[in-house]
């Protein structure tokens, strides 16, 4: 593992092109599982801490995606440095005990590699086409505490028990335990609820930009969101600096800058083209692309040290070039190896 204090990981999409939510791989034109195992090799070949996979079943183009866990699970298999998780589990699709059972073998089979990603859940569309109840909001925060309470005993018990208001387990083993003891529960979270649940249960915040309003993934936006973690962790007396702060977002680089306005110009167009044919939600694609790190090596650290003044100390990163890594190398030679 690398002696940064700031980590960088790199989210390995398992989803194509742009659909009616989100728009990360403008140039990944068709889903191939080998673009996939190729492209974590390269991310862990170029000193990247971690890769990531998102926990959904229907997204991007064509709602067409390979589904996280299994992927994560296949990834740790053929890699042996960098750590692994999903960006994040949806807790209303897995029931909490076995979430905590699949994340231990996980952690033993990755020699104590696994990063646990949870989340509350809100793709309300692919809850109906699953066939499960789309909890109100207040309903998902507090399951996710319940499920929280459980993989936590899990992870540190070999029996546990628990009964609450939506999940029960009675004498649950968790026989072998976690290589970690335990491993690191990563939450994502933007609103008030999540973060007091965060600084009371939580190793580390995940943020991204919501969809349809990335402003959220500016530095001032980050900075303003990790200081209310910061008041919520003193109000129970918590040390504010054990949960690391990940900021999730895109690269869009290049060594000149001609080419990298170029490429800027291309995704900003696509863009708004998929807003304009309905399979994005109603974005500004210009205040999109201001979210984004953007430019030539020297304007991208700097954009990086920014968002590290404003708390972050993890990044997620999606270079927009995926599956090709000509990003993904220079961002990790000239951006990354002068981070501190």
């Amino acid at each position: 593992m690398t002696n940064r204090q700031t980590k960088c990981g790199v989210a390995i999409l398992n989803f194509i092109g742009s659909g009616n939510l989100v728009h990360e791989a403008p140039h990944y034109d068709q889903l191939d599982w080998p673009s996939t195992v190729q492209y974590t090799k390269s991310v862990e070949a170029r000193g990247y801490d971690s890769a990531w996979i998102v926990d959904h079943f229907m997204l991007g183009r064509d709602d067409a995606i390979f589904e996280s866990w299994t992927s994560v699970s296949y990834l740790a298999a053929i890699t042996n440095r960098i750590r692994l998780g999903p960006f994040v589990l949806c807790n209303s699709y897995r029931n909490p005990a076995l979430v905590a059972k699949m994340a231990t073998t996980l952690d033993i089979a990755s020699n104590g590699r696994l990063y646990l990603g949870l989340g509350a859940g809100w793709h309300e569309e692919e809850y109906a086409a699953y066939g499960y109840r789309f909890p109100s909001p207040a309903e998902r925060v507090a399951s996710l505490r319940e499920s929280l309470t459980i993989i936590k005993r899990m992870f540190t018990q070999e029996k546990s028990s628990f009964k609450g208001k939506y999940a029960l387990i009675d004498n649950a083993v968790n026989r072998p335990q976690p290589k970690q003891r335990p491993p690191p529960i990563m939450v994502g979270a933007y609103g008030d609820k999540m973060l007091q649940l965060i600084a009371e249960m939580a190793d580390g915040w995940c943020v991204s930009s919501l969809p349809g309003d990335p402003s959220d993934a500016s530095p001032d936006v980050f900075r303003k969101r990790s200081r209310y973690l910061d008041s919520c962790c003193e109000k129970i007396g918590r040390n504010p600096k054990e949960i690391e702060r990940i900021w999730t977002g895109h690269v869009i680089m290049a060594d000149d800058s001609k080419t990298a306005h170029e490429r800027v110009d291309f995704v900003r167009d696509k863009i708004s083209r998929s807003v304009d044919r309905g399979e994005m939600l109603k974005v500004d694609p210009d205040r999109m692309i201001e979210t984004f790190i953007r430019g030539t090596p020297p304007e991208c650290f700097t954009q990086m040290k920014e968002l590290c003044k404003a708390g972050a100390n993890n990044f997620v990163l999606y270079f927009d070039d995926f599956p090709k890594t000509e990003s993904l190398e220079l961002f990790s030679r000239e951006v990354m190896s002068k981070l501190t």
